[in-house]
């Protein structure tokens, strides 16, 4: 699913944004039909509010949902534009007809009865309809809006300011319900939207950071430059357990390299010292003007 964007770069800016946002209401719209909804999974977000003040204090779940949204969209407003909160309401719009549509598509559709399946399905449908949403440059709601907004301020991922957002709202109506096997599984629902949403939206080249401790460390730089063009740094240092002048190498590396670099770090050096750690969360890398 990280990859998916690229499945339309050869298409307009425009257009992909456009598919992105359509097949993301889709799954989003499904997700609440086909897995949560039927056994009451709270996920969070404005339904979870309405079903919340509904109980508390007999507000219609429909009018609740769209004044929660309708006031978070406009508390966006200033800070993430106008076209952005365009993009939004017409995803909203769609999210609405869609799930309509899959109520009478679904009615006689059972894909499972087992509650905890439905919070894993749901709950993985429903964020990457959210990413893919968010790919496209809107989101699926007020709601969304304010964990972009929640997310940009705290300099968090989206992915963990929903899973904060989303989960207040499930523990909340654990204590307004007593009802803890459904928090329990909305939880489930709500880690795991915030993992896809945060997989969509992370770079699917998943760069790995390589360290190379090696007397060869600079001819090794220069046949990774020759065969690889990735241009390493070398840092002078010594061995703690020996006198001698070594040197590590640094590089970021394209995952799907990793196999063929570390054969020729073998053959090359065979007495180098190799780590390998994950660098997805790396967004950019670019020399200094």
């Amino acid at each position: 699913m990280g990859s998916v964007g690229g499945v339309f770069l050869s298409l307009p800016k425009s257009l992909t944004d456009t598919l992105l946002v359509v097949v993301g209401c889709t799954f989003f719209a499904f997700s609440i039909v086909a897995f949560l909804m039927p056994y009451r999974i709270v996920a969070g977000g404005p339904p979870g509010i309405a079903v919340l003040l509904n109980h508390l204090a007999g507000f219609g779940p429909g009018l609740v949902i769209v004044v929660v949204n309708a006031f978070l969209m406009l508390l966006g407003l200033r800070s993430l534009g106008l076209k952005y909160l365009v993009r939004t309401m017409l995803a909203v719009g769609l999210i609405a007809l869609l799930t309509d549509g899959f109520v009478y598509a679904l009615q006689d559709v059972v894909i499972t009865e087992d509650r905890l399946l439905n919070a894993l399905c749901g709950g993985v449908v429903l964020g990457a309809g959210i990413g893919l949403i968010f790919k496209g440059g809107a989101a699926s709601g007020g709601w969304a809006v304010l964990t972009r907004m929640v997310a940009d301020r705290a300099g968090i991922k989206l992915g963990q300011a929903a899973v904060f957002l989303d989960g207040s709202v499930v523990l909340t109506s654990a204590l307004v319900f007593g009802d803890y096997e459904s928090a329990l599984l909305g939880g489930i629902t709500v880690f795991l939207t915030g993992r896809m949403i945060d997989h969509i939206l992370t770079d699917p080249r998943r760069v790995q950071q390589v360290y190379v401790f090696s007397r060869m460390a600079s001819q090794l730089r220069a046949m990774i430059d020759a065969q690889f063009g990735i241009q390493g740094a070398v840092i002078r240092c010594d061995a703690a357990n020996t006198s001698s002048d070594e040197g590590l190498l640094y590089l970021s590396v394209d995952r799907r390299h990793l196999s063929t670099l570390m054969k020729l770090i073998k053959e090359e050096a065979p007495d180098a010292t190799v780590t390998v750690t994950n660098a997805k969360d790396v967004t950019e890398s670019r020399k200094v003007d």
